[in-house]
């Protein structure tokens, strides 16, 4: 059982292939939520919960997807950089995750397939699995954490418990899999195979390390945001900040960090011992990019949220 294990951590500290592992899960995920609520509406005649497709509906669905569409066009010929998919996926994923936000999982993720796929006719860029996976799973993303809204019933605090189980639980499955003395076995001389990062070389521990120093940071200011507002009494605004937060954290350490870097790695034709140097970098950036797609999305929910009905 050891082995096994021991074996399995090799296997996804190889290369890209715990972004791999990663896709997979998501997509297994997204699709059982998918043929779950079909079936639960099909068979067991459930009422349907979620947006209907009215024509104020379609319209608001259209409309983020062409705003998306148009606006990272503008950017990208207006600042070339902003062709290269990092910064075009960082742009487009703002409405996209959005989208999902205020219309649900399941039209997060046909928002965010046909965003991408438009972007790509008009944006000639460079083309891997990895941006197509990002762009599906910040749509459903997106809707998972306004379900979470939802259920709550304006309880904001089973969405910030939910933040810190998650924080909990993804730093558990980092300190699995980078943790231990020698996760990737040990070399001939009895010492730690390390990971390699380019042209240098780490223990797989440090990784655990890094990781546990931004999740730390980004659960303290997630505390010290909502007591203050808590404190202050800001109930309406804690009622929709705190799924928004939920969203960002989780799909930037989950999404952002572990998925994005296989691209960037042959993106930049660094194969498999970029990757590693490429989340290492995300990790860096995690609490800023937080921070800043939580502005934005409450910004833009605020604005937009209000428009759109909900048959919930």
């Amino acid at each position: 059982m050891l082995s096994n294990l021991t074996d399995f951590k090799h296997y996804l500290l190889e290369g890209s292939n715990l972004a791999i592992a990663i896709s997979i899960l998501i997509g297994i995920v997204a699709l059982f939520y998918v043929l779950y609520n079909w079936g639960s509406y099909v068979f067991l005649k459930e009422r349907y919960h979620g947006i209907r497709f009215s024509t104020k509906n379609i319209t608001g669905m259209t409309m983020l997807i062409a705003v998306s569409v148009s606006v990272t066009i503008v950017i990208c010929m207006t600042v070339p950089i902003a062709v290269l998919p990092p910064i075009r996926i960082a742009i487009e994923g703002i409405l996209v995750k959005m989208s999902g936000f205020i219309f649900g999982p399941v039209i997060g993720l046909i928002i965010g397939g046909i965003t991408e796929l438009l972007v790509m006719i008009f944006v000639p860029s460079y083309i891997h699995p990895a941006y197509i996976i990002l762009m599906l799973a910040y749509g459903f993303f997106g809707g998972v954490a306004s379900s979470f809204m939802r259920a709550s019933k304006g309880n904001y605090w089973i969405s910030f418990g939910i933040i810190n189980v998650f924080l909990l639980m993804f730093a558990g499955v980092i300190l699995f899999i980078y943790g231990g003395e020698a996760p990737l076995g040990l070399d001939a001389n009895g010492l730690p195979i390390p990971i390699e990062i380019l042209k240098w070389q780490l223990e797989a521990k440090y990784f655990a390390i890094i990781f546990a120093i931004m999740i730390v940071s980004v659960a303290v200011g997630t505390w010290i945001l909502v007591l203050t507002l808590h404190f202050k009494k800001k109930s309406k605004t804690l009622n929709v900040l705190v799924p928004i937060l939920l969203l960002t954290i989780s799909s930037e350490f989950v999404i952002t960090i572990l998925i994005s870097p296989w691209g960037e790695a042959n993106l930049f034709g660094v194969g498999d011992t970029g990757y590693s140097a490429m989340v290492v970098g995300r990790l860096v950036q995690a609490p800023f990019k937080i921070a800043f797609n939580t502005v934005v999305l409450y910004t833009t929910y605020k604005i937009i949220g209000p428009l759109v009905k909900r048959d919930f």
